[in-house]
């Protein structure tokens, strides 16, 4: 078992669902998609089916 420092874990940090712009934590993400080699995370599998149809139009060069 780790023990953290003043008992508190590392948060983690959250990244953001690129079709509805929601914050997810990585680990707590519904889907996930790889994509030119980065992968992208998801609230929910309808953002991630959204993002599988068209990635070039959530995806900012």
């Amino acid at each position: 078992m780790r023990i953290w420092p003043f008992g508190k874990k590392p948060q983690e940090q959250k990244v953001i669902d690129p079709v509805c712009k929601m914050e997810v934590s990585p680990s707590a993400a519904a889907a996930r998609s790889d994509y030119r080699g980065k992968t992208y995370y998801f609230c929910a599998t309808g953002c991630k089916q959204s993002f599988d149809k068209e990635p070039q139009k959530y995806v900012t060069a």
